[in-house]
């Protein structure tokens, strides 16, 4: 049994060859350790899932192939981005947010370009 690993420059040649190529890793993962696989490929699956903050509710017994298809759907249609893309981005919090104002950038279009400056403009006395 040949197995071929992509260098790290190699490009796919299409996005559907990486669902083929899953495919063909959870083929080689079962003919190098049996039954037991499924338990890496359920994981796996499982921890997909949770990057796209989706509910993994299916079992070890279901179709994983199928939940996959399901995952890409729910992706696709509602433009979810997994976990690690935007870690440390807090969407209801703007503490972290440096804005300045046009005073002090010299942007007479009246856009803020720092929060502080906004709130001291806001409630200057």
């Amino acid at each position: 049994m040949r197995i071929r690993v992509r260098g790290p420059r190699e490009k796919w040649d299409s996005q559907g060859e990486i669902g083929n190529r899953f495919d063909d890793t959870v083929t080689v993962l079962t003919k190098v350790l049996g039954t037991s696989s499924r338990v890496l490929v359920h994981r796996t699956v499982v921890e997909m899932f949770r990057q796209y903050s989706q509910r993994a509710d299916f079992s070890y017994q279901d179709s994983l192939r199928d939940r996959l298809i399901v995952l890409k759907e729910a992706v696709v249609a509602n433009h979810l981005i997994p976990k690690g893309r935007h870690d440390g981005i807090d969407f209801d919090s703007v503490e972290n947010t440096r804005l300045t104002s046009p005073r002090e950038t010299g942007n007479h279009d009246g856009s803020y370009d720092d929060l502080d400056a906004a709130k001291k403009s806001v409630h200057a006395p």
